[in-house]
């Protein structure tokens, strides 16, 4: 670029400053969709002052500087562009727009944005039209204090560069009428214009599509990057991507629920067999939605034997649980036959929810339904499906079971492994699951009476415990809300927690697009399989004619009479012959499996027989366009793929390209708006409101919408237990504390009882920690304490340890510190009670610690015994152990001797037990850890 004086005499072009007189019209900006409310470096001046303009260049230049006095270097600048594109008074234009473009195509060369600015009309027709430099504008008055105001800086400089286009009278052609050329501010290059960075019709659709596949703004900012090649290849930065999805959002706003209804009823008038069905409260807000289109139809009605749905949370901004209705089709994959939104988890939203869900269904029942023990969806389920089989998950209950018993006892014990053996056999009678049931409780000292979760989940036995439901026709098929999980975390993968409603549903539609898609992929694998067979029997032939792919793949053929009845009950639970069956044919020479034992449900041909099922998703656009559009990028795509490695071919391929884009720009009947409410309306499918009748909900707080639930000791102390933490080198255990705040434990005897003290070094307080509960003074039984804690804080002290000042001003307890495994009768476990103290306690208060260890009861003793010989084994073992060498002798001879001498040989019981042994390791690991 060229820097001159703005001298007029050496300017060779037309005029080019505004006389004295000249009078031009405030500014008014008419490009909406220009601001960037996230950059920084856009703050243009809103209005330029009449007698601002009409003043000359060196005026101009003076009070320039004068206003902005921080800007000593103001020179006025020239453009460096060829003289062929430089507007001229001998240039005709046919139309306005014209006009505009070739001013603008000058304003890019030469490195600044045009603005378009007032015009002055006669009828229709316009007369003269102003366009001026995106700089033009005065900064604002410093002088005006402003509070709070952020630290900003402005692009206004006041530039006076502008051109005029004049209507030529007699005639329907523009020319260029003034022009100002000279600016007060450096050129810019052409990437950072406003030009350049305006999003084209295809980056904004691109934007909205991605947010379906769950891709926020910047992610398809840098997604789009990489598929042009470069950030620089891209029109506009991140901020214009990010202020698109802001004016995205602002557009839909209120309207979302008027939108999601009018989309819905959309699709309900131009689809065949869609519905969908809505509720709203007393003041027309919407609380619940259901809809089901004919896919999910023909899906219900062939699959609908067995069906299982669950609510899931974080799909839309209101908080509403989305409920996907969940069947299993004739590939043995998860299928949706329906989906609702609600406001609340309560009894009359779920009775609502199912009673939508029969009548869009023609009011067919399932046989078996399946769910979590929500207490509001087992009665609904129980008055809307009074001829359904009502089950719960078992994986729900059965996750239970570890906050139920202690993860120590299902540590020590084999009876997760039983009680899981029992609870999952399906070929188990349901006397006999009774009799199991009670002698498992029986070996494990539990009792029914006391324990409540055990008498509870025992009670509701016949609808979780496969023993009780298996007469029910294909019962075999679910045991769990196992495939509502799956569809739940299938679709929360496309959706987000700050989602409209209208953008989940199109994320809805997207995973819907896919599950089908999938679904045509199997049809297609099993359309064309063809098997080796592993018998030469024609029975085989038959069934690979007959089933779908995944269900031929599961017939083993070692057995198959017209009638068969097999004691397994195999057909009656899964829909299919088992192996007993298919013997029985193969002996009987029957080279076809009979019809009646053939389900219409895993034939190959249920669907395309009786369906035309030809729509895999909803396109709000004419699906002939659609294809048009594909089949264009796939044209230019693979032309471009032909001529990227040739220059010369590519050159021309561009030039081409060019002169199509000219063309079609000419003819501008018919092009898509560029506008950011029409590029949303084309992407929802239908247009924006002008009246709202139906209100967007609050956002809701259900039970699984973020909102933290109150958890109860044991289980807090579980997660505390899971938490990964740095290895304390005080103890060698991943503790919350480090060698400085370890807590110091010191067992004390007294009369063949042990208890302990804890001096807590990290929350600066003593605990005293005993398993026996006693009705003496606290002051006469634990009569040492006080000597204890002196001499510790005077070791501290000695050490010039961190904490001894802190610990200098300890409280004294004054009650021992209670736990839930307190006993009364129970004297000769102290030392056990200690152990484990020592080994899970680590500072916190009584209502979040918990031991482990259960109140007292034969379940404590029978789990006390096995700690017992847990810890004994440790200390045996320990290098700490001055007898370990004997002990690991006497062992060995013990394996040795014969199993009959064993029962009577109590020595090395006898040695285990060695108080005194076992007080040695004891005092061994305090000195170890005090020093």
């Amino acid at each position: 670029m060229r820097t001159i004086s703005a001298d007029p005499d050496e300017i060779d072009v037309f005029q080019r400053h505004v006389e004295e007189d000249e009078y031009i019209p405030t500014f008014q900006q008419e490009d909406d969709e220009s601001s960037e409310d996230y950059d920084e470096t856009d703050n243009v001046s809103g209005s330029v002052s009449s007698s601002s303009i009409a003043s000359n260049s060196s005026s101009t230049t003076s009070r320039f500087v004068a206003e902005n006095s921080h800007n000593t270097d103001v020179h006025d600048v020239k453009p460096d562009v060829p003289d062929e594109f430089i507007p001229n008074k001998l240039m005709r234009f046919r139309t306005v727009n014209d006009a505009i473009d070739m001013y603008r195509s000058y304003a890019e060369k030469a490195g600044f944005d045009v603005r378009l600015n007032t015009e002055r009309k006669s009828g229709e027709r316009v007369i003269h039209k102003y366009l001026v430099c995106h700089r033009n504008g005065k900064l604002p008055n410093k002088s005006v204090e402003i509070k709070n105001k952020r630290n900003t800086h402005y692009r206004s400089t006041n530039c006076k560069a502008k051109i005029v286009i004049k209507h030529i009278d007699g005639s329907t052609d523009y020319r260029f009428d003034k022009f100002e050329e000279l600016h007060n501010h450096e050129m810019e290059d052409a990437f950072h214009l406003r030009k350049n960075r305006k999003l084209s019709f295809s980056d904004k659709e691109f934007i909205m599509r991605a947010s379906t596949a769950k891709i926020g703004a910047t992610k398809a900012y840098k997604l789009k990057a990489t598929l042009k090649g470069g950030f620089e290849q891209v029109k506009g930065k991140v901020v214009d991507f990010k202020n698109f999805t802001r004016d995205m959002g602002s557009i839909i706003g209120s309207n979302d629920a008027q939108l999601i209804v009018n989309k819905l009823l959309d699709r309900k008038e131009n689809y065949p067999n869609f519905s969908y069905y809505q509720r709203l409260d007393e003041n027309k807000v919407l609380n619940a939605l259901f809809w089901a289109d004919e896919t999910e139809k023909a899906y219900y009605n062939e699959f609908g034997d067995v069906m299982s749905f669950d609510a899931t949370f974080r799909t839309n901004k209101y908080g509403l649980v989305f409920v996907p209705f969940t069947v299993i089709d004739h590939h043995k994959s998860s299928v949706t036959v329906g989906a609702g939104l609600l406001s609340t988890e309560d009894v009359p939203s779920y009775k609502w929810l199912l009673q939508r869900f029969l009548e869009a269904h023609g009011n067919k029942h399932p046989a078996l339904v399946l769910t979590d023990q929500c207490p509001s969806l087992k009665q609904a389920v129980e008055s809307m499906f009074p001829n359904s089989k009502h089950r719960l998950c078992m994986w729900h209950i059965m996750k239970k079971l570890p906050k139920k018993v202690g993860q120590e006892f299902l540590k020590t014990t084999n009876f997760k492994k039983q009680f899981k053996k029992i609870v999952w056999d399906m070929d188990m009678k349901p006397d006999m699951f009774d009799h199991k049931w009670n002698m498992l409780m029986q070996e494990h000292v539990f009792d029914l009476k006391t324990s409540s979760w055990f008498s509870g989940i025992y009670e509701i036995r016949d609808s979780w415990i496969p023993a009780y439901i298996n007469d029910y026709p294909m019962c075999g098929m679910m045991k769990t809300t196992s495939r509502s999980e799956s569809m739940n975390s299938f679709f929360i993968s496309y959706s987000q927690a700050d989602n409209f409603f209208v953008n989940f549903m199109r994320n809805y539609d997207n995973a819907i697009s896919k599950i089908r898609f999938a679904q045509r992929e199997l049809d297609h694998t099993t359309k064309i399989a063809r098997y080796v067979m592993k018998t030469p029997r024609e029975i085989e032939i038959h069934a690979s004619k007959v089933y779908t792919n995944k269900m031929f793949l599961e017939v083993e053929f070692k057995a198959a009479e017209k009638e068969i009845k097999c004691s397994c009950d195999h057909f009656n639970r899964f829909g299919i012959l088992c192996r007993h069956a298919f013997k029985i044919l193969l002996n009987k020479d029957i080279k076809e499996i009979p019809e009646r034992y053939v389900l219409r449900r895993w034939r190959k041909d249920v669907l395309s027989a009786n369906y035309n099922l030809t729509r895999d998703q909803f396109d709000d656009r004419d699906i002939e366009v659609t294809k048009l559009v594909s089949e264009a990028y796939y044209n230019f795509e693979s032309c471009l793929d032909l001529v990227r490695d040739d220059k010369e071919k590519l050159a021309a391929f561009v030039h081409k390209t060019t002169s199509m884009l000219k063309d079609a720009k000419s003819d501008s009947s018919g092009s898509v708006s560029n506008k950011n409410s029409d590029v949303v309306e084309r992407f929802i499918g239908v247009p924006i409101p002008d009246k709202v009748d139906i209100q967007v909900p609050n956002v809701q707080n259900n039970k699984g919408c973020g909102k933290k639930r109150l958890v109860g000791a044991a289980e807090n102390a579980i997660l505390k237990a899971q938490k990964k933490t740095r290895i304390c080198s005080g103890c060698g255990k991943r503790e919350p504390h480090n060698l400085r705040t370890c807590p110091v434990f010191f067992p004390v005897i007294r009369s063949n009882h042990i208890y302990l003290y804890v001096f807590d070094l990290k929350n600066t307080k003593v605990v005293v920690l005993d398993n026996m509960i006693s009705d003496a003074i606290f002051s006469k039984t634990y009569v040492h304490l006080k000597t204890l804690i002196r001499y510790f804080i005077s070791y501290l002290q000695e050490v010039n340890h961190t904490r001894a000042y802190s610990f200098s001003r300890v409280l004294i307890p004054k009650k021992v510190f209670e736990t839930v495994s307190m006993t009364r009768h129970n004297k000769v476990d102290c030392g056990v009670f200690a152990m484990r103290n020592m080994e899970v306690y680590k500072g916190e208060t009584k209502q979040h610690y918990n031991s482990g260890i259960p109140v007292e009861s034969d379940f404590q003793k029978l789990l006390l015994s096995r700690m017992r010989s847990k810890y004994l084994h440790s200390i045996l073992l320990s290098h700490i152990n001055l007898q370990k060498e004997q002990v690991l002798e006497k062992a060995r001879k013990y394996a040795q001797l014969d199993p009959k001498r064993i029962e009577n040989d109590r020595r090395l019981a006898s040695l285990a037990i060695d108080t005194r042994l076992h007080m040695v390791a004891l005092e061994e690991s305090l000195k170890e850890k005090v020093d």
